[in-house]
């Protein structure tokens, strides 16, 4: 399945850059967190850097920021671009922060007025989710810690939303993820738990002690493999690990740097720029 998906999309892909060269009033905004630990941003701005040879490409960093993201945009269009396609480099598309942006870009159907200045216009993509691009990634950190696949557990911990509605969404999205994961690496099990690291206190603490529960139960008979489900070094990986504390796993890698990044930014955006 994934073989397939990865044939159509460099069918797509080429398509969109044959066309691309006649459409030179397409522009790439990239969303992304933001960090103020360097390294977070920089391995960003890698997975982005490859795409400014062939797009009209920008970054805005915040959490549906809108300075960030009128500056981005006003460099987009004074290099021309008249149709924006803005593509959030987020783990989930379930969000206030995704919602808040549609808002920002005048794209929210109840809401529609734009809060931004200039005269291009936008789409907007969904955010990485159950991408096979993203899958393909966690399988290759749960095997980059493997020894016996069929005796391990592997454990995907994400961030989390604060809302309960959207983190059942996101739990369902791993779940998902977890699957693909499960069956092509052979693994005993995949589970997973989100840390809910901007939630009040006691939604804190219960995502903690259901997260420690998961992996000492998995780790009863099973090495446990803890695969952080976040974008880039420099987050909340030492917290998850922190909360992890006294328990036996081994702890992965997220998810850059990997060009499979690279490859979803420009197929989220290849469908606009034909």
């Amino acid at each position: 399945m994934v073989t397939i998906f990865r044939v159509v999309l460099a069918l797509f892909i080429m398509g969109a850059l044959l066309a691309h060269a006649a459409q030179s009033d397409r522009g790439i905004l990239v969303l992304a967190h933001g960090s103020g630990i360097p390294l977070w941003n920089e391995q960003v701005r890698e997975a982005v850097r490859p795409l400014e040879e062939r797009y009209n490409v920008d970054i805005a960093f915040g959490m549906a920021e809108q300075e960030h993201i009128q500056e981005a945009v006003t460099r987009l269009e004074e290099r021309g671009a008249r149709l924006i396609v803005v593509v959030p480099l987020f783990i989930s598309s379930h969000s206030p922060i995704i919602n808040d942006t549609r808002r920002i870009l005048g794209l929210d159907p109840v809401f529609p007025q734009r809060y931004l200045g200039g005269d291009a216009n936008f789409v907007m993509t969904g955010a990485l989710d159950t991408s096979p691009l993203v899958s393909e990634i966690v399988l290759e950190r749960a095997g980059e810690l493997s020894k016996e696949p069929s005796d391990e557990v592997v454990v995907l911990v994400g961030h989390g939303p604060n809302e309960p509605e959207f983190n059942e969404l996101w739990l369902r999205d791993m779940k998902q993820i977890g699957g693909f994961v499960r069956e092509k690496g052979g693994f005993k099990d995949v589970l997973v738990a989100t840390v809910r690291d901007d939630a009040p206190k006691e939604i804190r603490e219960e995502a903690t002690k259901q997260l420690r529960e998961t992996v000492k139960e998995a780790g009863s008979d099973s090495r446990v493999l803890v695969i952080p489900y976040v974008l880039a070094s420099g987050g909340i990986e030492e917290g998850i690990k922190e909360r992890l504390e006294g328990l036996e796993f081994q702890f992965g890698r997220p998810l850059l740097p990997h060009p499979n990044i690279t490859e979803w930014i420009e197929s989220q955006s290849a469908r606009y720029l034909r």
